[in-house]
Order: structure tokens, then sequence, then C-alpha cells
């Protein structure tokens, strides 16, 4: 895993960190970072985390269309890195 990567998942632990705590804000900040780190190293599987992340946290928030939009994202990007 690069440096970038690494950076990337602890992007993600601090967002599920702002979950918990219900800054719900700061959560989707440090998830779209992170995506924006695992595209740039080219991870789709880190990729389609953060798409999941960030659909939980649009399920938590019960912005349910939004959720399915970033689960389904997930999904193909899972589909893909599987093939």
């Amino acid at each position: 895993i690069s440096d970038k990567g690494k950076q990337a998942l602890t992007m993600i632990e601090i967002g599920r960190a702002y979950n918990y705590l219900q800054v719900n804000d700061k959560a989707l900040e440090y998830y779209q970072r992170a995506l924006a780190l695992y595209r740039k190293v080219s991870d789709k599987t880190g990729e389609a985390a953060a798409f999941n992340h960030i659909g939980q946290l649009y399920s938590d928030l019960r912005k349910y269309v939004l959720a399915l939009e970033y689960y389904q994202r997930a999904l193909a990007l899972y589909r893909k890195v599987s093939d």
C-alpha cells in the first residue's frame, strides 16, 4: 500500500470517528478526501470502500436516494475489481 493509500485509509478512519460522533459534515469531508486519494493512486477497492462509507453516512441521515446511489457505485467497483 502506498503512502497516499495509507493516508486515504486513515482519512476513512477519521471519517468513521466523526460519523460515530454524529459530526456528519466532517465525516463526509474525510470520506471524500479519502475517495480523492484512492482515485489518485488508482485503488479501486479503496474507492469502493469510500463510496460504501459515504452511502452509510447518507443512510444514517435517512437520505436513502443518495445512500443508494453511493452503494451502487461501490458495488459496481467491487464487481469490476473481482473480474
